[in-house]
């Protein structure tokens, strides 16, 4: 189970991201994510953090979805950070 703190922020480990591309697709494709608020990518640290609307209800089916588009779209290899 996916816990989420107060600010509801979720931060991912996103393996492989290399190219500028990348760094400038991945908030462009998770933005249109229903339930994504802001997106944030910290390349050298290959970290994406996502900020969820105060509104989302299923976190745990949201992150999968985020994840299955930074791995089927992208190729990173992704883990979640604990908060």
């Amino acid at each position: 189970m996916i816990q989420i703190s107060g600010a509801s922020w979720i931060k991912i480990r996103a393996v492989g991201m290399q190219c500028e591309c990348c760094w400038e697709q991945t908030p462009v494709a998770l933005r249109g994510v229903e339930g994504v608020e802001l997106v944030r990518v910290d390349a050298g640290e290959e970290i994406v953090s996502v900020k969820l609307i105060q509104e989302v209800t299923d976190v745990e089916q949201l992150v999968e979805r985020v994840l299955a588009i930074l791995e089927q779209r992208f190729g990173f290899l992704c883990s979640v950070l604990s908060s």
